[in-house]
């Protein structure tokens, strides 16, 4: 009896076995199937974006090239896949009339789109748009709202058009002590601009900034170096402030004489 009932669980067991084995043998198939199919999806998908970015890529050569109408018709293809990117570029043509009628309103509408899917540069196009009134209302505050927005997505140029509401007072007091953060952030080769800004803030001051009248002159003549007049007047007046007329009439004579000329200089 005993033996039997051995027995019996025996093959019990083995019967188990074999059906646990199956199983585990079937879970790694399944397992093998799902691992293929999502590289194989992987694949396809990078593919797809390549082949996005190629035809975006050429959409913009086009463009280049002034070859609208071309470009225009990838664009809109792009577009209707929700491609942000390309969304961004059809409203700058909008925006500026190429190949297209201009028309800031439609500028402003793609602009939005591609805001609502991400896209940085969209962002601060939108902050330019409300800054100009262009397309839309003039509205400094959300002028200032896109372009921090812009900021957070990455978009380091747009802190130099932020700044520019702080130091102008647009939309808020003209403020050198919250725009000269911003303005030091910034690369003075690719924004030389910065440097004559820079010196106007150390020149007059602002919410928790010293004036610095040595740091002033040297940012202003960096400006200078880089074809600035304004710089050239605020030393001026810096000079003069101090009582150094001479050197301040120099100054005054050098922006003038700028001024005067057919050079290509930038206030």
């Amino acid at each position: 009896m005993c033996c039997k009932y051995i027995l019996k669980n025996n093959v019990k067991s083995k019967r188990l076995s074999r059906f646990i084995a199956k199983a585990i043998k079937s879970i790694r198939s399944l397992l093998f199937l799902i691992l293929t199919l999502h590289f194989s999806l992987l694949a396809v998908i990078s593919n797809a974006e390549d082949h996005t970015a190629a035809t975006l890529k050429n959409a913009l050569t086009l463009v280049e090239q002034e070859n609208y109408i071309a470009a225009i018709e990838i664009l809109e293809v792009l577009s209707e896949n929700q491609n942000a990117a390309a969304i961004n570029e059809l409203a700058n043509l909008y925006d500026d009339g190429k190949g297209v009628e201009l028309d800031d309103g439609k500028a402003f509408n793609l602009y939005l789109r591609a805001h609502d899917l991400g896209n940085a540069k969209a962002t601060y196009n939108l902050g330019l748009m409300y800054e100009w009134g262009e397309g839309v209302s003039q509205d400094y505050s959300m002028a200032h709202d896109f372009y921090e927005k812009a900021i957070a997505l990455g978009l380091h140029g747009a802190k130099l058009d932020l700044a520019s509401l702080y130091h102008f007072g647009l939309g808020t007091t003209r403020d050198y002590g919250m725009s000269l953060p911003l303005m030091l952030e910034l690369d003075d080769d690719e924004f030389p601009i910065v440097n004559s800004w820079i010196g106007e803030a150390y020149q007059f001051g602002g919410t928790g900034l010293d004036v610095d009248l040595m740091l002033a002159e040297k940012f202003h003549l960096k400006a200078i170096e880089a074809g600035y007049i304004a710089p050239l007047i605020n030393l001026g007046n810096l000079e003069s402030g101090l009582g150094n007329f001479i050197a301040g009439n120099e100054y005054f004579e050098r922006a003038f004489l700028e001024l005067s000329s057919e050079g290509n200089y930038d206030l």
